[in-house]
Parts: C-alpha cells; sequence; structure tokens
C-alpha cells in the first residue's frame, strides 16, 4: 500500500461524506499513514491521526 493510495482514498471519502471538522482517523503504524504528507492531508481536512501501539494485538479485539 503507498500514501499515493490512501491519500487518494481520502480525499475521496472527504468529497463524498463532507466529514466534520474533528474526525479522528485510527490507523496501524504503517509507513504510509506515518508519511509526512498523509498526515499534512489529513490536517488540511481537519482530523487528527490515532495509531495503535506497536505490536498490540488487542487493539483489533472487539472487530
Amino acid at each position: 500500500m503507498t500514501t499515493d493510495l490512501i491519500g487518494k482514498a481520502m480525499m475521496m471519502v472527504y468529497n463524498l461524506r463532507q466529514l466534520p471538522k474533528g474526525l479522528v482517523f485510527h490507523s496501524d503504524r504503517g509507513s504510509q499513514y506515518t508519511s509526512k504528507r498523509y498526515r499534512k492531508l489529513l490536517k488540511s481536512y481537519g482530523t487528527r491521526a490515532s495509531m495503535g501501539d506497536v505490536g498490540a494485538c488487542w487493539d483489533n479485539a472487539v472487530v
């Protein structure tokens, strides 16, 4: 997965859904999600990034 792919996906979601300011986007710590470019995109939408702990398999326990 690349930063380009998730960036395009976020732009599409933002334009289709008109997401509210202050939204929290939760992901793992993949390099595409921690890149400066992606964090800048989230910030431009007023979205805050949230990431699970490294090696914390129980982050997905609810699923």
